[in-house]
């Protein structure tokens, strides 16, 4: 059967493939802040310490460079910081949330969880720092329980992003939730429509489940809303012969072929366009042997 290079494993392997990937992308997207302001967090850091050196007893200072030299990746050394930040403070600055954030960065969870159960404690609603529990929990494999703390969090955010929408499917989808994280899924579309990440995302975990009917309809979907439906368009042809539609499939490679073929030569030059071209060259040729 036609697969596009791509190998269908069981749906057990192909649950953990989906976790993974959306873990991945989920922790991609929340260290870039790290990616980019790397290099001016030096300075940051020298500026931090030339201000400590000059009000040596004001403890927010020291919370601010915990907090570059976390973002640095430098947890240790912020959990010194910390350690200053609480021994100077008069009251509560969220020291605590720094450091357990330190500590999973240093693989500490069963300590990070400790810490962050006391700073809950006193600020139970603080969504970022209950999103870090569930994310402790999951790292301590305590799948079910991250999933519903992370749901929790997602409860008392006000607008959630895409980027916590994948983590919450992730964490749903870990713990054998698929149908959860694809509702969650819908009522991200429901309030953004048509970001594509989204979809794919909801694509992924139907074909996982093993309901490419499913992983049609929301392609279906997206497609009617879409400007540029290329893409999607790919994607169909990709899942219909991934479900052993190869005659569907070869069909909607040549509309794409067509399709793309009838554009302006501005667009149909383009390196996205052009890559979607040899794709469905190839797709068409592969597909054609298997139904001619």
């Amino acid at each position: 059967m036609y697969r596009e290079n791509v190998l269908i494993p069981n749906r057990t392997t192909h649950r953990r493939a989906i976790v993974l990937l959306l873990c991945a992308t989920a922790v991609a997207v929340l260290h870039r802040s790290e990616i980019f302001a790397h290099g001016s967090t030096h300075e940051m850091i020298e500026s931090a310490t030339r201000e400590i050196a000059s009000r040596p007893d004001h403890a927010p200072l020291y919370l601010r460079r915990a907090n570059l030299y976390l973002e640095h990746g430098d947890w240790r050394v912020c959990l010194l910081d910390v350690d200053e930040a609480e021994r100077r403070q008069t009251q509560d600055l969220g020291a605590g949330f720094v450091r357990a954030r330190a500590q999973a960065a240093g693989g500490f969870f069963a300590e990070a969880k400790v810490t962050l159960d006391k700073f809950l404690a006193a600020h139970p609603l603080h969504v970022a720092a209950i999103m870090g529990r569930a994310r402790v929990l999951s790292a301590l494999g305590k799948k079910a329980e991250a999933a519903e703390e992370f749901v929790r969090a997602m409860s008392h955010a006000q607008e959630p992003e895409p980027d916590q929408i994948f983590e919450l499917a992730a964490l749903l989808c870990a713990a054998g939730r698929e149908a959860d994280a694809l509702a969650a899924i819908d009522r991200a579309l429901k309030a953004t429509p048509g970001v594509p990440s989204l979809v794919e995302c909801g694509v992924k975990i139907e074909i996982g489940r093993g309901n490419s009917d499913g992983a049609l309809r929301r392609l279906a979907e997206a497609l009617s809303a879409a400007t540029i439906k290329e893409p999607l368009m790919a994607r169909r042809a990709s899942v219909l012969a991934q479900a052993g539609r190869i005659a569907e499939s070869l069909a909607a490679w040549r509309e794409l072929q067509v399709r793309v073929a009838a554009l302006p030569s501005a667009q149909r030059d383009s390196h996205a366009m052009a890559s979607l071209s040899v794709r469905a060259l190839h797709a068409i040729g592969a597909l054609t042997a298997l139904h001619p």
